[in-house]
C-alpha cells in the first residue's frame, strides 16, 4: 500500500525523535518508520542525493568523513625510523613466523605508502614490550 510521503508530517515526527520520554521516541520512531515503508521507499532510497543534482556537499561530505575516519598516513620519506625499527625486529632470532609476516607486511604497507601513524606507535610499543626482560629471565 503506497501513500504519499508528506514532507512536513515526516519533520514533525524526527523533531520528536528529540523527546526526553522514550516512549514518544519510540512511538514516533516506529511512525516515521512506518510512513516511510507505506510510501514504498527504505531508508537509503529516501536519503540518496537527487540524480540531477550538481551539488558537491554530497561528496564533499564523504570525503570529510572518509578523512576524520580514516589514520593518517605516514609518508614514506618519514617512516625511515619505523623501517629501521623493522629490521632490527626482524633480525631478531626468538621471534614467531607470525610475528616475521605481521612486520614483512608493515614493510609492505610502507612501501605502498599505507602505513599510517598509528602503525608506526604499535610497531614502537610492540619494540620496547620485546626488548624488556621477562621476570623469569631476571632472577
Amino acid at each position: 500500500m503506497e501513500q504519499n510521503l508528506e514532507r512536513s508530517e515526516v519533520i514533525e515526527l524526527l523533531r520528536q525523535l528529540g523527546e526526553t520520554e522514550d516512549e514518544k521516541v519510540l512511538v514516533a520512531a516506529r511512525a516515521l518508520h512506518e510512513k516511510v515503508a507505506n510510501a514504498g521507499f527504505d531508508w537509503d532510497t529516501l536519503l540518496a542525493p537527487d540524480a540531477g543534482d550538481d551539488s558537491e556537499d554530497d561528496d564533499d561530505w564523504d570525503e570529510d568523513a572518509e578523512s576524520e575516519n580514516s589514520p593518517s598516513q605516514v609518508p614514506v620519506a618519514e617512516a625511515g625510523d619505523s623501517l629501521s625499527l623493522i629490521e632490527t625486529l626482524l633480525s631478531e632470532k626468538g621471534i614467531s613466523e607470525t610475528l616475521r609476516e605481521e612486520l614483512q607486511g608493515y614493510k609492505d604497507d610502507i612501501n605502498e605508502n599505507e602505513f599510517t601513524e598509528s602503525d608506526a606507535a604499535y610497531l614502537a610499543t610492540l619494540a620496547e614490550r620485546l626488548r624488556k626482560p621477562t621476570k623469569d629471565t631476571d632472577t
